[in-house]
C-alpha cells in the first residue's frame, strides 16, 4: 500500500464519522477487508506520519490548543492530526497555525488511531502483530527549534488568544 492509498482509507473512514472517536473503528473495518501485508503497511504509514509530525512547532500548537501537552498527549495529538486527512496533515506541516482553523478545545487527541492497524491485524489473522516487520524507532528529538512555554504567545499569537 502506498501513502496515497493509506490516505484514501483515512478519508473513507472519515466519511460517516460524526466525531474523531468514530474514525478508528471505521478504519479498523476497512483494514479488515485487506490482506495482512497491507495492514502491516498501514501500520508503517501511521508510524511514518507520527515520526514526520514529531516537531517542536507542532508540539507548541498541541500545547496551546489542548491547554498543555505531555509526551503521550503529543502522540495522541499527532494521531488526531492523522485522522484529519492528508490535506490538513500536509497543511499543518507547512503552517502549524492552520490547525487553528479546525481544532476545538479538548477535542484534539486520538490515541486509538495509533493502534488500529495492530488490532486489525490481530483480529484478521488471530496472531500477534509482527512488530519486527515495521520500522518504528522514533526520532530522538522533535525536529526544529525547542520552545519555552513563555514564548508561545509570541510564536502563535492568534492561537494563543483563541485557546489560552
Amino acid at each position: 500500500m502506498n501513502r496515497n492509498a493509506f490516505w484514501a482509507l483515512i478519508d473513507e473512514a472519515r466519511k460517516d464519522a460524526d466525531s474523531v472517536s468514530d474514525v478508528p473503528p471505521a478504519l479498523t473495518g476497512l483494514l479488515l477487508d485487506l490482506e495482512p501485508d497491507e495492514i502491516i503497511s498501514a501500520a508503517q504509514h501511521t508510524l511514518d506520519l507520527l515520526a514526520e509530525s514529531y516537531r517542536w512547532d507542532l508540539w507548541a500548537v498541541a500545547y496551546i490548543v489542548n491547554g498543555g501537552s505531555s509526551d503521550d498527549g503529543f502522540v495522541n495529538f499527532r494521531g488526531w492530526l492523522i485522522t484529519q486527512g492528508s490535506e490538513r496533515f500536509k497543511a499543518a506541516l507547512e503552517n502549524p497555525d492552520s490547525i487553528g482553523d479546525y481544532a476545538e478545545p479538548d477535542e484534539n487527541e486520538c490515541e486509538d488511531i495509533v493502534y488500529v492497524a495492530y488490532e486489525a491485524y490481530e483480529s484478521k489473522t488471530g496472531e500477534e502483530f509482527p512488530y519486527e516487520s515495521v520500522d518504528s524507532p522514533p526520532p530522538p528529538q522533535p525536529a526544529g527549534e525547542p520552545w519555552d512555554e513563555d514564548e508561545l504567545e509570541l510564536l502563535y499569537p492568534e492561537l494563543y488568544e483563541r485557546f489560552l
